[in-house]
């Protein structure tokens, strides 16, 4: 039995904080399976994730209890560095301070590395990471998270403007998650 993670210790008492009441949606393989053709009709765009069903039980569930409008959880690893992409951030400065020989090193271990059929395979992770570890924030944020489409053809190069407000205080991991704040995630 797969449940949403609402019920654990944590979401109960978030839930009593804040006055909302919290509800257990029991979701298993079966009712994955007998849900999915309903799920896939009323998706926009094609869409094999097992998650848009269970979606999909959740936004029952609140149709039930008289809810007419429901805000998903969308925007978290934006806004508390969930991707990859960040922990490259945080670790592509100690990368660039390495001698370049070791950096260099590294780069052809990561091209020997054997390719994976993972949803993210590390192999694909670590090749990107060193190729692009010494760009400037937004230019290695682009091609680690971007389209990988070549730069001179990309669409997802920042404007200046968009450079202009990244806030050059912050340190890169917190640029890169501003700028998929105001970018990315509103889209």
């Amino acid at each position: 039995m797969i449940s949403v993670r609402l019920s654990s210790p944590k979401a109960r008492r978030a839930a009593r904080h804040i006055g909302i009441p919290l509800r257990r949606i029991p979701f298993d393989r079966d009712e994955l399976l007998r849900r999915w053709p309903e799920a896939i009709l009323h998706l926009e765009t094609p869409s094999t994730h097992p998650s848009d069903t269970a979606l999909l039980a959740v936004v029952r569930a609140c149709r039930e209890d008289g809810i007419k409008v429901l805000l998903t959880g969308e925007g978290a690893d934006e806004l508390f560095g969930g991707y990859p992409t960040y922990l490259g951030h945080a670790m592509a400065p100690r990368f660039n301070r390495l001698p370049r020989p070791i950096r260099s090193a590294l780069a052809t271990l990561a091209d020997f590395l054997p390719p994976s059929h993972s949803k993210v395979p590390l192999e694909f992770l670590l090749k990107r990471f060193v190729a692009h570890a010494n760009s400037d924030v937004l230019g290695r944020h682009i091609a680690w998270f971007g389209t990988g489409l070549p730069t001179d053809i990309s669409a997802d190069q920042p404007t200046g403007e968009e450079r202009d407000w990244l806030g050059r205080e912050l340190d890169p991991l917190r640029q890169a998650m501003l700028f998929d704040y105001r970018t990315y995630l509103p889209d």
